[in-house]
């Protein structure tokens, strides 16, 4: 056994119900900077995460082939491991009356077990499938296989619903591919299929949606559309909806410093809040203009776990702002903090946004997880890419407006933006 971080040994404990108490024979700690990695991790945690990245995409850690010369060391010493890693976890787990999802999903992609238990499965002939672009080869071929199995019985379909600029868990095995090209996950269309192409947003309004698709210029693997907003042209009480600030100092620089930078954007957002609420005057004019809520919604967002941190803010300091700003009426505060990541599926009236959406370090590794899924693309580069598609998502959770606060990164989807919004005055 390895000895783990003490946050991760106690949650280990609890899933597995050990006692600190029991015998447990410890390692030394060996943390690995393994590249493409976002941090230093333990051994036992870049072993853990890498298997399941290869599982993720329905490939079989116990029967990996040699991996290619040209990997680095680290990247060789750690695939080289993978498949011993995973045979003594499983061991462990299943000692101790357990499964993994994992090896439940392998032992249900197999035709044989599916057969098995068709008279189970009836109830999966007709499925609506909702965030398709997040869905992963190991899910994928569990629902092309059990689609099979069902079909050469009964009548069977699948209506998929997803949006491939919001794909963004590459790192757990999604890609747009799945979205864009259904045929390529072997899901094969008839005749009388449709795709069916959605374009109006009823949350934010339109100077946002533009902003947002500017981040996916670059993109090369997307669908053709172009958002058309139902909630207006651009927040009201503002010239502009949208307003962007260039850090001076790196975000971590200004975060401990307090810079002028981030608090000028906190400035600017009181600001475009004020003036909506200026427009608003009184309760029943908020309700009117929130479809009949009385909160205020507020979200910080930050692209690392480290800047959510640091982040400033809270709903208490935003009041005290608005009153500074002479208003009479401030509705109740509902004040948030996520990362880029965490904030799918969330809305706010206005979002701060803090850090610019850069993509990692190439990640020699998981691109050889990807030439042996037979994908035309690296990992590396599809990271590149979700990292604007990362960008579209934080961007889009405004409903009304929004400050994104940065120091530039090369990469990143900051300054595209910024010439947006300068072409645009």
């Amino acid at each position: 056994h390895l000895q783990l971080t003490a946050e991760a040994e106690a949650r280990l404990r609890s899933w597995l119900n050990v006692k600190a108490a029991d015998n447990v024979y410890q390692a030394p700690p060996l943390l690995v900077s393994l590249p493409g990695g976002l941090r230093e991790q333990h051994i036992a945690e870049v072993l853990y995460q890498e298997c399941t990245f290869f599982e993720s995409l329905g490939l079989s850690v116990d029967l990996l082939p040699a991996p290619p010369r040209q990997l680095d060391g680290v990247s060789m010493a750690v695939a080289r491991a993978l498949p011993s890693f995973l045979g003594a976890l499983r061991d462990e787990v299943h000692s101790r009356g357990f499964v993994r999802f994992a090896d439940i999903l392998a032992a249900l992609r197999e035709k044989r077990v599916l057969s098995q238990h068709r008279d189970r499965l009836t109830h999966l002939s007709h499925l609506l499938i909702d965030e398709y672009q997040d869905i992963s080869p190991e899910i994928l071929e569990w629902l092309r296989r059990t689609l099979e199995v069902l079909g050469s019985e009964n009548e069977v379909s699948a209506t998929c619903i997803g949006d491939d600029y919001q794909s963004i868990y590459g790192w757990r095995g999604s890609h747009p591919d799945f979205l864009l090209h259904p045929e390529r996950g072997g899901i094969q269309l008839e005749r009388d299929d449709r795709v069916v192409t959605l374009r109006e947003h009823y949350r934010s309004v339109q100077e946002i949606i533009d902003a947002a698709e500017v981040t996916l210029e670059k993109v090369t693997q997307k669908s053709r559309k172009h958002g058309l907003s139902r909630a207006g042209a651009r927040c009201p009480g503002a010239d502009f909806s949208l307003r962007l600030v260039e850090l001076q100092d790196p975000f971590e620089q200004e975060t401990r410093g307090h810079g002028g930078s981030l608090a000028r954007a906190w400035n600017e957002l009181v600001d475009l809040i004020a003036g909506t609420l200026r427009v608003a005057g009184t309760d029943a004019g908020w309700k009117q203009m929130t479809g009949g809520r009385s909160t205020l919604e507020v979200l910080v967002l930050c692209r690392t776990n480290q800047g959510l941190e640091a982040a400033p803010g809270s709903a208490a300091s935003l009041r005290d702002s608005l009153k500074r700003a002479g208003l009479s009426y401030v509705p109740r505060i509902e004040f948030r903090k996520h990362t880029f990541h965490r904030s799918k599926g969330l809305e706010a009236d206005f979002v701060l946004l803090l850090e610019d959406s850069a993509p990692p370090e190439p990640h020699p590794l998981r691109d050889w997880a990807y030439s042996l899924r037979g994908f035309a693309d690296s990992y590396s580069q599809q990271q590149r890419e979700e990292a604007r598609r990362l960008a579209y998502v934080a961007i889009t959770r405004a409903r009304f407006g929004l400050v994104w606060a940065a120091d530039a990164r090369p990469g990143g989807c900051f300054r595209d933006v910024a010439d947006h919004v300068l072409r645009r005055e």
